[in-house]
């Protein structure tokens, strides 16, 4: 007797770097390129924050998309104090915003929490870009060059989100990678750990009554994902 597969074949796309599945399911969109788009000229210098979050990919969507966030969630490790927004616009599913950061004076338990602070200005400007429904894009200058995080999210069951980030890097020097790697991927892993605890300690969802500002994105986040399920 011929030997017989004992699970279906996935299909998979290679794309640049990335190797994508739809595990049998008939995709809406092409795989996105916009990893490939931001992070050109860049260095990956890996993984961080990779963790399954007790929360629905709807809750961990809006929470990535809140451009806002980072002032409240990550405000003790960031120490941002202003979070202006010139600019967002989109286009279907790909979206982009322009954030002016402002950070409080660094301390000394900054420094030892988060030792890339001494590398980040007073003031500093913060690019995302979003390709719905999986990526999120941050990227941003530094005294000692550039970092790129990508955010990758996809549904495990109907009430828990995979998450993980890529980090790139363009330094003033290659021979600073090595003393910046360890860093920023534990940076980057406190700021994953930090949305978790906000998505899986929230109460639940409710309808809002009124829009306050900043929260156009996610109302456009929203109308994306229910005209998905449509």
């Amino acid at each position: 007797m011929g030997s017989q597969p004992l699970l279906t074949t996935l299909e998979l796309i290679i794309k640049d770097d990335c190797i994508w599945t739809y595990a049998g399911h008939e995709p809406k969109i092409p795989a996105p390129d916009l990893i490939s788009k931001v992070s050109a000229g860049m260095t990956f210098v890996g993984v961080a924050g990779e963790k399954s979050i007790r929360g629905t990919f709807l809750d961990n969507l809006l929470i990535n998309y809140d451009y806002n966030h980072q002032s409240g969630t990550h405000r003790d490790l960031f120490g941002i104090k202003a979070n202006r927004v010139p600019v967002f616009e989109h286009d279907g599913y790909w979206a982009k915003v322009l954030q002016e950061l402002e950070r409080e004076d660094t301390t000394w338990n900054d420094i030892i929490r988060n030792p890339v602070v001494l590398t980040a200005p007073k003031t500093y400007t913060g690019i995302l870009e979003y390709a719905f429904p999986a990526l999120i894009t941050f990227r941003t200058s530094f005294l000692l060059g550039e970092i790129l995080q990508v955010h990758i999210l996809y549904p495990e069951t109907e009430t828990q989100t995979k998450t993980f980030v890529l980090v790139f890097t363009k330094p003033k020097h290659p021979i600073l990678i090595p003393l910046l790697r360890r860093s920023m991927l534990s940076a980057v892993t406190t700021v994953v750990e930090q949305d978790t605890r906000a998505i899986e300690t929230s109460y639940p969802r409710t309808t809002p009554k009124i829009r306050l500002p900043k929260e156009e994105i996610m109302f456009h986040a929203q109308k994306l994902y229910h005209d998905w399920e449509d």
